[in-house]
Order: structure tokens, then sequence, then C-alpha cells
């Protein structure tokens, strides 16, 4: 286990402060957490950290990819946690292109088509994009009947597994134990 190392993530500093193996080719913990910045709109002196990581702290047999953020202010403490992507885009812009990985996991986008195909039933087709991490899909893809968009959907997940990948490794956190 590798605890406290300066590492960079896109030319972020930060510290990688654990890599615990688990078995199965899973990680227990495999964690990033950048140096902080400071946080505009946020009391005198307040800064934001955010946290990367590709583990199986779920539990649930997969390494899961999340990207989360914490803003602490000198006085009171932390004052805002958890998913705050638009801050940590605005604040890590270097970070951004990570974002869209939140909630991936090893065999991809968490309940990949069922939330697809019902964001898209429900016309939300951004949201529908999201959930898929297919930004550029149309509306006519989306809008496809469901059996076809579930078979592209099916189609493109491989291609999104290594596009996925080579984002986890670039940040240097590790695909899979040694």
């Amino acid at each position: 286990m590798k605890t406290g190392n300066a590492h960079f993530v896109a030319g972020v500093l930060g510290r990688l402060t654990e890599q615990e193996p688990a078995p199965g080719g899973l990680w227990r913990r495999q964690l990033w957490v950048s140096d902080p910045r400071p946080a505009p709109g946020y009391a005198p002196g307040a800064a934001m950290t955010v946290c990367i990581r590709f583990d199986d702290e779920c539990r649930n047999g997969h390494n899961s990819f999340s990207i989360t953020g914490d803003i602490r202010e000198p006085v009171r403490g932390t004052v805002s946690c958890g998913c705050l992507h638009e801050k940590a885009a605005e604040i890590f812009p270097e970070l951004a292109p990570l974002i869209r990985w939140h909630l991936v996991d090893s065999t991809g986008p968490m309940h990949y088509l069922a939330n697809t195909l019902y964001f898209v039933r429900e016309k939300q087709l951004d949201l529908a994009r999201a959930v898929a991490c297919w930004p550029e899909a149309t509306d006519t893809q989306l809008n496809a009947p469901q059996k076809e968009l579930a078979a592209a959907l099916n189609a493109r997940l491989p291609g999104l597994l290594a596009e996925f990948r080579a984002a986890v490794e670039s940040t240097g956190l590790k695909w899979g134990v040694p």
C-alpha cells in the first residue's frame, strides 16, 4: 500500500493516498486527493479539494470511478461536499474531462441500458446522453425504437470501456491489481 505519495493528475498536484488490493483483481481502496485550491464564493480562506477513486469501495464486485469534492472554510470546516462537479470544473478545469466518468465502473456506466432508455422514454435526452456517456448522441439516435437504441448502446460499449480505461489509467490509478 502506498500512502501520501505526491502525484499529478492532469497537471494537478495531489496525493495518491492509498492503493490497497482486494481479491479478484479489484481494489479495496485506490484514492487520489488534490491539493486544496481557493474556493471563490465562500468565506475568506475557503478551499476545495477533489477526490478521485477507482475501487470497489461499494463492495459490488466492480471497480467504480468517482470524482467528488470537498469545500472547507477555516472557521466552519466542511461546508459542502459530494458531487460538486460544476464547482470542481470551475476551480480545477484540468480535471473537468474526468467528470463524465463519474459512476462508471469496470463494466460500463451505472445501469447503462436501463437508465438511458428510461431518460429517453421520459424525454430527458440530455440526461440520457449523460448517463450513457454519449454527449454527441443526436436526438434522432436517442429517439430510435428502443430495440435499435439498445443495440446501438451495446455496440458502442466496448469502445466506451476502452476510452474509460484510458482515462482511469491517465490519472495514475490502476485498472486491475497487478
